[in-house]
């Protein structure tokens, strides 16, 4: 289930990082089309979804908040 809306690839590759050191497991689900850059990111304001099992969707939500407001770029995304 998708659990978090990603701007950009680079983003839900971190994500999907932080979730894994935490035992996550996680899909990067991209909306993009083939040769169509950025299209879709246009039309639906975001590039992709970051995926989880449905029984750890509210421990990632909250693992996900929790680093991105430790971090500086704060919780764009949500």
């Amino acid at each position: 289930m998708p659990v978090w809306r990603l701007p950009d690839e680079p983003t839900g590759l971190l994500l999907k990082g932080v979730l894994a050191e935490d035992g996550i497991e996680s899909l990067i689900r991209s909306e993009q089309v083939a040769w169509m850059d950025d299209v879709m990111k246009t039309s639906r304001g975001y590039w992709g979804s970051l995926m989880v099992f449905a029984e750890d969707a509210a421990r990632a939500r909250g693992i996900i908040s929790g680093y991105l407001k430790e971090s500086a770029g704060g919780d764009a995304g949500k």
